[in-house]
């Protein structure tokens, strides 16, 4: 995947976002998260040193307000980016896409976690439906077939297999119709971990008789 900026582009980003209003350093770090739908959030120490950059060129100058910073663009600083107005519009324009193929790429991460989930589940289920097997064949030799088999087994699996195409299912439906941020992708990928050993451990704990 592309890097989001290439050289000079976040200094221009920066001019731009300055030019709509006059922010601190924290608010220019949440706005780039969110233009780029949380997908890449700069350092301070990333952001902090380019306004100074921009303040030693006289590209943006700053006030004291409650303790913080507020930087704002120069005259200097439209003018700059009046020259690069072209430039301007190439950048957003990579920006959004590197966004994207952030997007795709983390859309990705989800469908394989949950594909994960349901291959896990798969052969658990393979393996009881294996257990099950054995025991019938064991209560059969030892000719308490009738009163111990589990006849309902199949029809189980096939609820539980029907069960967990619709969790799945409803999982990646959720993930194509939001806009994904990083941290929610994380916090999918830790619930669909506990989901699958919760599941599990239901599968291995011992027969309550």
């Amino acid at each position: 995947m592309k890097r989001v900026f290439g050289h000079g582009g976040l200094r221009l980003f920066l001019l731009m976002l300055l030019d709509e209003q006059p922010r601190h350093g924290y608010e220019l770090i949440r706005l780039v998260e969110d233009r780029f739908l949380g997908m890449y959030t700069p350092s301070a120490g990333t952001i902090y040193p380019r306004l100074s950059s921009l303040e030693e060129e006289g590209l943006v100058e700053h006030e004291e307000v409650d303790g913080r910073k507020i930087y704002r663009l120069t005259d200097a600083g439209r003018q700059e980016l009046h020259d690069r107005k072209a430039e301007l519009a190439e950048l957003q324009e990579r920006a959004a896409e590197s966004a994207r193929q952030m997007a795709g790429a983390i859309r990705a991460e989800v469908r394989d976690s949950v594909r994960e989930l349901r291959e896990e589940l798969r052969h658990t289920m393979r393996d009881v439906r294996r257990q099950d097997r054995r025991a019938g064949r064991r209560s059969e030799a030892e000719g308490r077939g009738s009163r111990h088999a589990r006849p309902g087994s199949r029809l189980g699996l096939q609820a539980l297999r029907a069960d967990l195409d619709a969790f799945c299912g409803d999982i990646l439906a959720a993930a194509e119709a939001t806009e994904l941020r990083a941290d929610t992708v994380k916090a999918v990928r830790d619930a669909l971990l506990d989901a699958r050993e919760a599941v599990v451990a239901v599968f291995n704990a011992p027969p309550a008789y």
